[in-house]
């Protein structure tokens, strides 16, 4: 009977445990991730282009802007500034380059006075994952083309221990 029990709390468990795995999956289902048996699709700066412009829209609980140069040199470079009220909270530098015939978004993050959150040889990398002529899924990031003046972005993130999250934003065009 003991070990009937036993077996039933597994079987309990086991069901619990894939149930946990689906809810992630739900809860950041507009992110993809790659795999370490998935190789990176092929792709070219130029497939990235239509991200270049000035953008602009709410989250994190206050103002994100983004601006993103057109491809030039086989890479394209981006800056981000979020404000809350009229303090900057943050800054990100970042870059979409070609490399081993696909894409890859690098970034890296710093405090209001320049400082930087990751070491100095250090910066946050997502690969290519699948790309359209309307979506480009980096591993834990995309970019999702609404019309010429709106992009949604969704960002995925799972800190230690905890369940997998993903949050979503839209930008607007700054049109000029």
């Amino acid at each position: 009977m003991k070990a009937a029990r036993i077996f039933f709390f597994i079987v309990i468990a086991c069901l619990n445990m894939n149930y946990r795995i689906a809810a992630q999956t739900e809860k950041a289902s507009n992110t993809l991730k790659l795999s370490a048996a998935d190789a990176m699709p092929e792709a070219t700066i130029e497939d990235a282009a239509w991200i270049a412009g000035h953008w602009q829209g709410d989250l994190f609980g206050g103002v994100g802007e983004e601006i993103w140069s057109k491809p030039f040199g086989g890479a394209m470079m981006g800056m981000f500034k979020h404000v809350v009220g009229d303090a900057v909270t943050f800054y990100e530098l970042m870059i979409v380059v070609e490399e081993s015939n696909s894409l890859i978004l690098k970034l890296k993050h710093f405090n209001p006075d320049l400082t930087a959150w990751e070491e100095k040889e250090e910066m946050v990398d997502f690969p290519l994952v699948k790309i359209t002529p309307t979506t480009i899924f980096f591993d834990g990031y995309t970019f999702k083309k609404i019309n010429d003046n709106t992009i949604q972005c969704y960002l995925r993130s799972q800190k230690k221990s905890e369940e997998v999250t993903e949050v979503g934003w839209v930008f607007k065009r700054v049109l000029e």
